[in-house]
């Protein structure tokens, strides 16, 4: 029959082993999530700070083809405006959503949204009035500098917009990196607690062992004794 002693250390061994293996599993599991979600953020951080760096240049497109067409009066120009201002604002549609989980860009992004629309405004007035065969009054405006003003704010917003952008994606590789370091040592520390248990299981087993045999056998002569005498 099993000594109590060695029931209780075969048992404690067993159910902290066991506890260990949930552990890591939970473990393993919610670090995986973790990972993945962390993994989706930076993709969506790197095609934000894509598209932030596609408005920037359709807007630096918009001003040239402006100012292009006004010195030229080439109906190239006008073209290139137009299609740069329908790429800018599907640009902004999807900066927009993309950035809808965070509060702070959002509030950025209705502040640039704004900026982006005034120059537009601005130079549609300038080329309305070249078209309407008031070139220079359209010159006029360009030359008091408003949309100089307004173009340089607006790179400021977006250098600003990605550089806290690209802080976010540094601080977001530092976490998934930092995830797989700790998930890593607990896999390693887990394992090696789980085969000490199960070393010290098959230890306590084989003594047990040992004390049956040496018991069976203590037994056997007792029993071949008495038979002797008899």
């Amino acid at each position: 029959m099993i000594n109590s002693k060695y029931k209780a250390y075969i048992y404690a061994a067993y159910v902290s082993a066991l506890v260990t293996l949930v552990g890591l599993g939970y473990t393993s599991y919610h670090a995986s999530v973790e990972a993945e979600q962390n993994i989706k953020e930076v993709l969506y951080t790197h095609q934000v700070l894509a598209d932030m760096e596609q408005l920037h240049s359709l807007v630096k497109d918009a001003q040239r083809a402006q100012r292009g067409y006004l010195l030229t009066q080439d109906t190239v120009y006008l073209a290139q405006f137009l299609e740069a201002d329908q790429q800018v604002q599907g640009t902004m549609v999807t900066l927009f959503a993309f950035t809808k989980a965070q509060t702070h860009q959002q509030q950025r992004m209705a502040i640039l949204n704004h900026a982006v629309d005034e120059i537009f405004q601005y130079w549609h007035t300038t080329l309305t009035l070249s078209l309407n065969q008031q070139h220079n009054a359209a010159l006029h405006l360009v030359k008091e500098g408003k949309g100089y003003q307004m173009a340089s704010g607006i790179e400021k917003q977006i250098l600003d917009f990605q550089l806290y952008e690209k802080a976010m994606l540094q601080k977001l590789l530092y976490e998934y990196q930092n995830s797989r370091k700790v998930k890593r040592q607990l896999e390693l520390g887990g394992g090696v607690f789980s085969v000490l248990m199960l070393g010290f299981t098959f230890l306590v087993l084989r003594k047990l062992l040992n004390h049956e045999l040496c018991l069976s056998a203590s037994l056997a002569s007792i029993k071949t004794l008495v038979q002797y005498f008899r």
